[in-house]
């Protein structure tokens, strides 16, 4: 009985997860249950460094543009080009196996040829649930934001109307949703988390 519950649990996770995850980041993200000391985390098409220190954690991470698309064949050079991005996560409260945290970051798409720079500066809140209190080897973190979405207009645009404050105003780069399986004290394999599959290693 306690294993179908564990395969449950999972599966919800994954499933859930899975649906969630988007191509804003190629890298897993940066939780509200950062523990001390370095964390690498490597996604399909990106990497993440993080550095946690009592409830702070602080990072950076190279992205490419639409790493979903390369896996769904439309394969173009462009979307190879990378992202870059700062975030930092303060833990304000735990009570028992829930962190809940305030994250804010800023992101930087240096556009193709002919393009402005866009930088996407962004705030929320982060949510983590860790599952090992119930005997069970895994984690799911929330993370929401508000980001402001940079205008970059086209040639033939140049002389169009720019949008106004409001309607640049969207959820940021971060809000994802991640399940994640904690195979030892130092490996986590994720799943969502703005990557399809994860890894975050302790080193």
């Amino acid at each position: 009985m306690q294993s179908q519950i564990k395969g449950l649990c999972l599966a919800l996770c994954v499933s859930v997860s899975l649906i969630w995850s988007t191509s804003a980041q190629a890298a897993t993200q940066l939780s509200a249950d950062i523990e001390p000391g370095n964390r690498l985390g490597l996604g399909l098409m990106g990497a993440a460094y993080d550095f946690g220190l009592g409830p702070v954690g602080l990072g950076f991470a190279l992205n490419t543009r639409e790493p979903q698309s390369l896996l769904s064949g439309n394969f173009r050079t462009e979307y190879m080009q990378l992202r870059y991005s700062l975030r930092g996560m303060w833990r304000i409260a735990e009570i028992d196996s829930l962190a809940m945290g305030v994250l804010a970051g800023v992101h930087l798409d240096p556009g193709q040829a002919g393009e402005r720079p866009g930088i996407t500066p962004e705030i929320g809140m982060g949510v983590a649930w860790d599952l090992r209190s119930f005997d069970l080897p895994f984690a799911l973190r929330l993370n929401l934001s508000v980001g402001i979405h940079p205008y970059r207009p086209a040639s033939w645009q140049q002389n169009a109307t720019p949008p106004s404050f409001l309607q640049r105003l969207g959820l940021g780069p971060a809000t994802s949703l991640e399940a994640a399986w904690f195979v030892n004290e130092n490996t986590e394999v994720t799943v969502g988390g703005g990557t399809l599959v994860g890894l975050r290693l302790k080193i």
